[in-house]
């Protein structure tokens, strides 16, 4: 069990740093975590890197007790700041994510060849289905596509079997980008399959089911049920609501 799972981290770790990265000799990739990310993940991604000629930077940092800006008094910000400024890849590993904090935004502005991807502190599970088994050129005529779709509509409505039914109109005066699974370029990257829609302000009415919220309680769903783009209740559980309703 243990040898099958190693292999698992160590295939999406490779697939992560050669096809969709492209990493390249001499190249440096930083990898941030915290305290509780998942060391099996982190060193598999440093281990790929070697791999494939580049060189690893894995920078562990304390826990923050929030995410983003509210983080930053619990890291060490200018050193953080001063090597993802010099990085060719970062990886954000971290269960408490510095995603637009005041780094990440350092970063991401002063460092043009910055190829940036957030993963959070995800399971081995959750990468292999999510960045593995698929064509990457394929996914990208795919949202192309659904990118051309979008920006041709003027209301989008989602529906699932989980219960979300929920629709806005879309504000054309903002980016529609996507995410396709290539990394190979400076940008901001998320999770393959996305696609960039901005809601215009005060037109979002319904309800959206979550199946998993990050740090929240796992097997606990969510609805939230919105009313002129404001969460006007909370349904689930009860601690989960308790939660939600005072942040």
């Amino acid at each position: 069990m243990i040898e099958k799972l190693q292999s698992k981290i160590a295939r999406v770790s490779k697939i992560l740093i050669e096809d969709m990265f492209q990493v390249k000799p001499g190249e440096t990739v930083a990898i941030t975590a915290d305290l509780p990310s998942d060391r099996a993940i982190v060193d598999a991604f440093a281990a790929a890197t070697s791999v494939a000629g580049g060189i690893p930077m894995i920078i562990l940092v304390p826990r923050a007790e929030q995410e983003s800006q509210a983080g930053m008094p619990y890291w060490p910000s200018e050193a953080l700041t001063a090597a993802l400024c010099k990085a060719d890849v970062w990886i954000e590993a971290n269960s408490m994510v510095l995603l637009y904090s005041d780094i990440w935004e350092t970063a991401m502005r002063d460092n043009k060849k910055l190829r940036y991807l957030i993963i959070g502190n995800s399971s081995i599970e959750s990468l292999d289905r999510i960045f593995t088994g698929f064509d990457i050129q394929s996914l990208k005529q795919l949202l192309t596509k659904t990118r051309e779709k979008v920006l041709a509509c003027n209301t989008v409505k989602i529906t699932s079997k989980n219960g979300t039914n929920v629709s806005y109109d879309i504000d054309l005066n903002y980016a529609f980008d996507i995410d396709d699974g290539d990394y190979s370029k400076p940008k901001f990257g998320t999770a393959p399959g996305f696609v960039n829609i901005v809601p215009k302000i005060g037109s979002m009415n319904g309800n959206i089911v979550f199946d998993f919220l990050q740090n929240g309680e796992q097997g606990s769903p969510l609805e939230f049920v919105m009313k002129h783009s404001e969460i006007v209740d909370v349904k689930g559980r009860r601690k989960q609501q308790k939660n939600l309703k005072h942040t």
